[in-house]
């Protein structure tokens, strides 16, 4: 019986072998697009991201009646770098300070530029306001209410599709100022010129083979005629942020990127490193005494403008590019509350 049986499965066996090899004959033959097709995994195509235009392109309606009321801030230049918001139809603007050059020019949705001048400033909140010569502006109108965890938020720029959506991650609440600067890993020379001592390992100095006895003579395009001008110019940056160096060594000249490290160790090295993946972040992006967190993914000249809910609503402004998926934006009742403040200050005459 057990012969018999196993006969007749070697019978059937030998039936489908035959079977099997075609449909793995046919699966080959099918175009690399219909396999992809079966792909439960298949990538989305860049459009249909959070960031793509497909995907934007679907809240235009949201950022329509504010679209009037974001405006870019340009340097002597041309150059954009920071947005803002209109607070009146005369002229009142408020935007992001520690951004805002010393001579600018402030454009307008429908392309139209006016000369800005700087009225009164907010250290607390990096939040300044500025005056054009206008009548006919169209002004925010800001909604505080009370948002939730996973609530759209959308970020309106100069064009009729948003620059870029993202949702509400965490409740405002007061970011602390981390007082953490990142380092080079060299020691200079005591006295004179910036002449590397020694360069420690593992740093961002030594991975840019930075060597003893090469002399910084330029950073970031700005001179540096002794190791205290390196030293003080440096305390300026975070962990992560890339430097360029210009050194002699020897008699040859030589540019070099170096990336700065953490001054605690390189696990936190590294942490401070992805948070740069995402893009460059706001040289002021800490010490806000009360700011909510989201994940839009903004370039720091894209802070300083509204943020709006699915309504269409102005519930905060951006005001720092913090991380990778970390941007943070002052609540609309927080901002309202600086405005009268800055009113006053301006009307009042104090210092800027």
């Amino acid at each position: 019986m057990l012969l018999s049986l196993m006969a007749e499965l070697g019978k059937a066996m030998s039936r489908l072998i035959p079977v099997c090899g075609l449909l793995f004959a046919l699966t080959l033959a099918l175009p690399a697009t219909e396999v992809a097709a079966q792909d439960p995994y298949e990538r989305l195509r860049d459009a249909y991201l959070v960031t793509g235009t497909r995907f934007r392109n679907a809240f235009r309606e949201v950022v329509a009646p504010t679209r009037e009321s974001t405006i870019q801030i340009r340097d002597g230049d041309g150059k954009p770098v920071v947005l803002g918001v209109v607070l009146s139809a005369d002229g009142e603007i408020l935007t992001k300070a520690s951004e805002l050059p010393e001579e600018f020019r402030v454009q307008f949705s429908d392309r139209r530029e006016l000369p800005g001048t700087l009225l009164a400033k907010d250290e607390s909140y990096d939040l300044a306001l500025v005056k054009v010569e206008a009548t006919d502006l169209h002004p925010v109108s800001w909604k505080p209410q009370a948002l939730t965890e996973g609530q759209w938020l959308i970020t309106p720029g100069m064009s009729d599709s948003p620059l870029a959506i993202g949702v509400m991650s965490v409740q405002p609440r007061k970011i602390p100022d981390t007082g953490i600067h990142g380092v080079l890993g060299i020691e200079l020379e005591r006295n004179g010129a910036a002449t590397i001592r020694r360069v420690f390992e593992n740093s961002g100095a030594a991975n840019a083979d930075l060597r003893t006895g090469d002399v910084i003579l330029e950073l970031n395009d700005r001179e540096m005629p002794t190791g205290g001008d390196v030293i003080a110019t440096v305390r300026k940056f975070r962990p992560g942020e890339t430097l360029a160096l210009k050194i002699r060594r020897d008699e040859e000249l030589l540019d070099v990127s170096v990336t700065l490290t953490h001054p605690f160790g390189d696990f936190l090295s590294r942490i401070a490193m992805q948070d740069q993946l995402g893009g460059a972040l706001s040289d002021r992006r800490d010490n806000f005494p009360s700011a909510l967190q989201h994940d839009a993914v903004l370039r720091p000249r894209d802070c300083g403008g509204p943020v709006l809910n699915l309504d269409g609503e102005a519930v905060a402004l951006n005001i720092a590019r913090a991380g990778r998926t970390v941007t943070y934006a002052i609540p609309a009742a927080d901002v309202q509350r600086v405005v009268d403040k800055l009113h006053k200050s301006s009307s009042a005459g104090q210092p800027r």
